[in-house]
């Protein structure tokens, strides 16, 4: 019986799911200890660390399936970046009552810096299982 490959859309929602919800952990483990404003400003650091693990899983699961396409995993990671900016800004209105002071600014290095990561970390696992 031959094996099937994964397709890219399971890949991408498992890895999206799994990097959004450990940068959202992350960031409510952190208001534990912090305010919720310092949490949010410190927020890209842990979507940099999810960006990188989004890239590492796509290019575990997809392997040779996606070779070179490193648009794809970029893509991903901005679009895990934006979707925990609209979750971080949607539930700090609802359960604060007030805007956490996110701007267009704060979208962008979101997007961005989880975006570059998950390209490093895509180039992360291709060095780890040879994939070049």
């Amino acid at each position: 019986m031959k094996d099937k490959k994964p397709s890219m859309t399971f890949a991408g929602v498992k890895s999206l799911g799994s990097g959004i919800g450990g940068a959202l952990v992350l960031g409510l483990f952190t208001t534990t200890f912090l305010t919720v404003e310092k949490a949010v400003f410190i927020m890209p650091l842990f979507l940099a660390f999810t960006g990188a693990m989004v890239g590492f899983q796509l290019k575990e699961i997809l392997r040779d399936n996606i070779r070179g396409r490193y648009v794809f995993f970029f893509a991903m990671g901005c679009g895990q970046g934006a979707l925990v900016f609209a979750i971080v800004a949607i539930s700090g209105f609802l359960t604060l009552g007030a805007d956490l002071g996110l701007t267009l600014a704060d979208l962008v290095v979101y997007s961005v810096v989880s975006g570059i990561t998950s390209v490093l970390g895509a180039r992360l696992a291709a060095r780890y299982f040879n994939l070049y």
